[in-house]
């Protein structure tokens, strides 16, 4: 199999670090890391002649197969409910999706690139958590005052910062790297846990429940009881420490949805971030009587979102909004069952074969393969509430970190 030449191999590596590393706090540095790798690989892959090189295992095809997939029925379910403006809007994100094969396809012939995705990951934790910081002790504000945004919004900084410091845990524990590696790992985990606190994102930390189980069923299995057991419940206690702790942004966010939560349960509406996301949630299914096979189209949501808005059954406050704030019921109203099927094998396709590359018996596909399945598990909790193909942010840090899970010079079978 043909392999990448050195100097295309160090470009992909600059690449690779500046956009892990400043892609969260330096407007663009994401989107352009993004597509700058994408079209090198496209050029490379055309240049060589590599698009059909027989090497995918059953996976990894399945992983192409499901993205091409996606992309095809959005647009062909764009073409049937007439070409909307609503949909040519969001075809250029879509579309967007579809660069993640061609730098699938380019990152796993490039050898020696897990050194750059590391050191991305650590300079990423700690650019992002340094920002963080100094935007919470100077007192800025932003668009959503408060709270960090980063280059995009307070969901994605913190999210995003969540998974690196997760993501790391890998590194973390590996005993083969000198102190002072490990040393800087444990900072940029810290950090980065600072900025996803910082942010005021809840849906980020919730998924910290399920990414802790997967820690003791993973990572933690090869740790002491000591570590494997205590880890998660220490970093359980410090979690709920920090989030009571009324000068953080998520603890007053927290504490606001406790109090929509209960709310709702009694049957009232509220105007919170949760009281909307809820009449966005229940829209999309009383939208969808009818058209569980279609959908009701592409944009479409917005369309019915404003005239519940006009009609009274919905707040002025949610006029901005173009998509329900869930993945899965903006893939079912825009292309209906099929287009949510798909969604959902697609991250299952991603979490099985990063599965698999942690049960190597190699240290260096296993870290590889817990950063890839920790990362899968945190964007499909973050999915429940956000609709993360609706913003190129989404898009963008789906393809890195789904894309670049084959950097390693081992061929499993």
């Amino acid at each position: 199999m043909t392999q990448v030449s050195q100097r295309i191999t160090q470009l992909s590596a600059v690449l690779l670090v500046l956009t892990l590393g400043l892609g969260l706090v330096v407007p663009k540095i994401a989107g352009f890391g993004f597509l700058a790798l994408s079209l090198t690989a496209i050029v490379w892959l055309t240049w060589n002649r590599a698009w059909f090189d027989g090497q995918l295992i059953a996976l990894e095809r399945l992983f192409v197969v499901f993205l091409f997939l996606f992309v095809l029925i959005w647009v062909v379910a764009w073409w049937g409910h007439g070409l909307s403006q609503a949909g040519f809007d969001g075809i250029g994100r879509v579309l967007r999706l579809a660069l993640i094969i061609p730098l699938f396809l380019f990152v796993r012939r490039v050898d020696g690139l897990d050194r750059a995705w590391w050191l991305g990951l650590v300079v990423g934790g700690c650019v992002a958590g340094g920002f963080a910081w100094w935007f919470f002790i100077t007192g800025q504000t932003a668009t959503f005052e408060s709270r960090v945004e980063g280059a995009t919004n307070p969901i994605y900084f913190g999210g995003i910062s969540l998974a690196i410091a997760v993501m790391l845990l890998a590194k973390l524990s590996d005993h083969d790297q000198s102190r002072a590696s490990r040393g800087w790992v444990l900072i940029a985990i810290g950090l980065a846990f600072c900025a996803s606190l910082l942010s005021g994102s809840r849906g980020a930390w919730l998924a910290l429940i399920p990414m802790m189980g997967l820690y003791v069923l993973t990572l933690g299995r090869r740790q002491p009881p000591r570590w494997r057991y205590g880890l998660p419940v220490i970093a359980g206690l410090l979690a709920v420490l920090v989030l009571i702790s009324p000068q953080v942004p998520t603890s007053a966010r927290m504490m606001e949805g406790f109090y929509e939560l209960s709310q709702l349960s009694q049957g009232e509406m509220t105007d919170g971030a949760l009281g909307r996301r809820w009449s966005m949630w229940s829209l999309a299914f009383a939208s969808m009587p009818g058209h569980w096979l279609t959908g009701i189209g592409p944009g479409e949501f917005a369309l019915a979102l404003q005239q519940a808005i006009e009609s009274g059954q919905a707040s002025d406050l949610m006029a901005e909004y173009t998509h329900p704030h869930s993945q899965y019921l903006s893939t079912l109203t825009d292309a209906g069952i099929f287009l949510l099927l798909v969604f959902v094998l697609l991250l299952a396709t991603a979490a099985r074969r990063f599965y698999r590359l942690w049960s190597s018996g190699l240290q260096r596909t296993r870290e590889l393969g817990w950063a890839g399945l920790s990362a899968v598990v945190l964007l499909a909790v973050m999915a429940l509430s956000e609709s993360i193909f609706e913003r190129n942010a989404g898009v963008v840090w789906f393809g890195l970190l789904t894309a670049v899970w084959k950097i390693t010079l081992v061929q499993l079978p």
